[in-house]
């Protein structure tokens, strides 16, 4: 990410040996706002260092979805009005860390959770217990994190089954597609940590943040093991090797191969490629539905089926839909007519469609990472994420976004804070925010 200059005004404080000169400028501003301003704080990162810090930044005085902005404020999102609060807070995953309760609490939980962690490994290192050969995977999060760290290993030559996957629930179908060895933490707790305690030479704590994690790495660390994780892990200083962590713009593939590879010590070059189709086109278009169960991404049934029906130009298509979205996918089934199709396999049929498919329609969800892994080509929905980190890989790709908010995008680590513009993100439409993608920068040809 790219530093600009802080007013006279508004010094960052330092960042150990780095330079001592302003490291951010203020946020764009509204070309049809008054000059009225409010202080604002922001994350900055240290040049030198690489540390951020929350620093204050002078920025509009209000702003009004869909007016013009200029052309800083669009290249870098107005992340200053959104980010700081959310290095103040933690969001609001629906996933299983929050139905455990402890997204919210992990500030205060972690400290002693790496505590336990580390005892628990100390007292388990007894003869009877086994190392595992294996090193051991840590990746809490959603589907797409999986997927994309299952590309970021098949980049390096690795293969996926010489790994212990601690994983979630909801990302489960994916391991079993691929015949992971996998174990889902939050299915029992206490029993998974317990077996999985004192056991592992190498642990890659995977989580960008939040820092329980690292408990689970740490209780799973043999003795004379290693810890590695991203340097962005509230719990870091724990680990025996950190490596760094690009929140802002890196496509996260890459951000997992670096991690991989320093884990492994391996010495190989981490670079994107675009991904080759396994299969070819012989099935029609299909339509992945998702985000509704998520304020900055639940699109509005008008908004699909504009959409939908713009992308699709009359095609013969395939909807598809988790199961507690079957409803809405049936609703807008009946919209299009005898061209759409509901589709209701179960997830390896969804997984063989996709692969078979022409192309894919998705808003930002584990089913675009799936049609990416494949190396369909997807015109993707991106509301309150990062693209340049989440974006497919597959060439021909396309992309709908609007460029017209200064708060887009606000997501930091998969982060949403509370939104103060009633999620104007999501009011978009094929005409105006659809435009060919091209694939992230330095991407080779696979």
């Amino acid at each position: 990410m790219s530093i600009h200059r802080l007013t006279s005004d508004c010094m960052a404080p330092p960042c150990g040996s780095g330079p001592r000169e302003p490291l951010w400028s203020p946020a764009g501003r509204d070309a049809n706002s008054g000059s009225g301003t409010f202080r604002s704080m922001a994350l900055a990162r240290c040049r030198s260092t690489g540390e951020t810090r929350v620093v204050p930044v002078d920025g509009p005085a209000s702003h009004r979805p869909g007016q013009a902005i200029d052309s800083q404020a669009r290249r870098h999102g107005g992340s200053d009005l959104v980010e700081a609060d959310l290095a103040s807070r933690y969001g609001r995953r629906r996933d299983a860390m929050r139905t455990l309760g402890l997204v919210r609490f992990d500030p205060w939980l972690w400290p002693a959770a790496v505590r336990l962690g580390r005892l628990a490994s100390s007292l388990s290192t007894v003869p009877h217990r086994t190392v595992q050969a294996k090193p051991l995977i840590l990746r809490p999060g959603g589907m797409g994190d999986l997927i994309l760290l299952c590309v970021a290993a098949e980049e390096l030559g690795i293969d996926k089954s010489d790994f212990r996957w601690v994983i979630e629930t909801r990302s489960a179908p994916w391991a079993r597609h691929l015949g992971l060895d996998h174990v889902c933490y939050d299915e029992a707790l206490l029993g998974t940590h317990w077996r999985a305690a004192g056991r592992y030479p190498l642990v890659i704590n995977t989580e960008q943040r939040f820092g329980l994690s690292q408990a689970t790495a740490l209780a799973a660390r043999a003795g004379g093991g290693r810890v590695v994780s991203f340097d962005t892990n509230v719990a870091a200083a724990w680990s025996d090797e950190v490596v760094r962590y690009d929140p802002f713009e890196a496509h996260e593939s890459v951000e997992f191969g670096r991690l991989l590879a320093a884990a492994l010590r391996l010495q190989k070059p981490v670079v994107i490629r675009a991904r080759r189709r396994r299969a070819p086109p012989t099935d029609r278009p299909v339509v992945g539905l998702g985000g509704l169960q998520s304020d900055s991404r639940r699109l509005s049934e008008e908004t699909w089926f504009e959409i939908t029906s713009r992308w699709s130009g009359g095609r013969p298509i395939y909807i598809t839909a988790a199961p507690l979205d079957r409803p809405f996918a049936r609703r807008l089934a009946d919209r299009l007519g005898a061209s759409a199709e509901l589709f209701e396999g179960d997830f390896d049929a969804v997984c063989e469609l996709v692969r078979r498919s022409s192309d894919v329609l998705t808003i930002d969800s584990g089913f675009l990472h799936i049609a990416s892994y494949y190396g369909v080509p997807v015109t993707s929905i991106f509301t309150s994420s990062r693209e340049k980190k989440w974006a497919s890989l597959s060439p021909g790709s396309s992309l709908i976004r609007r460029d017209d908010l200064a708060c887009q995008p606000c997501a930091l680590y998969a982060q949403v804070p509370k939104c103060r513009y009633d999620f104007a993100c999501t009011r978009v439409d094929f005409v105006s925010h659809c435009r060919s993608y091209e694939l992230p920068d330095g991407c080779q040809d696979g």
